[in-house]
């Protein structure tokens, strides 16, 4: 199915306002006696709508996906909560590819996620220079609270 330049816009407006766009290291708990670096396109909000428009996209541009809803006790009066995540190189890769014309805010960590993707030749690379480059360098433009 064709996917319309109006709905790469709007990915990119949603990624913009209720995504986030980073790298990742941990040390797999599965034999590799090294620290991974990862890329991740997260998308959070309480509209189940919104999600399940981003994954019907991902879906029509055949890119994996892991979907997550958070309930909350009915006690704590807040609305359940939706995610959407692209945690692999080839979907971030490509779900930022296929947006990154429209982004503004966060172009900047779609280039840098992007870079480094294009730079990983399998899954479990040993982590490089330009890893520790790149992850710097959006951990950086991720910085919560006062700069």
């Amino acid at each position: 199915m064709k996917i319309e330049k109006v709905e790469l816009a709007w990915l990119a407006g949603v990624i913009d306002s209720d995504g986030c766009i980073g790298l990742y290291q941990y040390k797999p708990s599965h034999g590799y006696n090294t620290i991974v670096t990862r890329p991740s396109v997260t998308i959070v909000n309480t509209n189940e709508l919104m999600i399940r428009t981003v994954e019907n996209i991902a879906q029509r541009l055949n890119i994996s996906y892991y979907c997550n809803i958070k309930k909350w006790s009915e006690s704590t009066n807040w609305k359940d909560c939706y995610s959407i995540a692209f945690q692999n190189k080839e979907s971030a890769l490509k779900i930022l590819e296929e947006s990154k014309n429209y982004l503004v805010i966060k172009k900047e960590q779609a280039d840098i996620v992007i870079e480094f993707c294009k730079n990983k030749k399998n899954k479990h690379n040993k982590k490089t220079k330009l890893d520790d480059k790149l992850y710097k360098r959006i951990r950086i433009l991720n910085k919560k609270g006062n700069a």
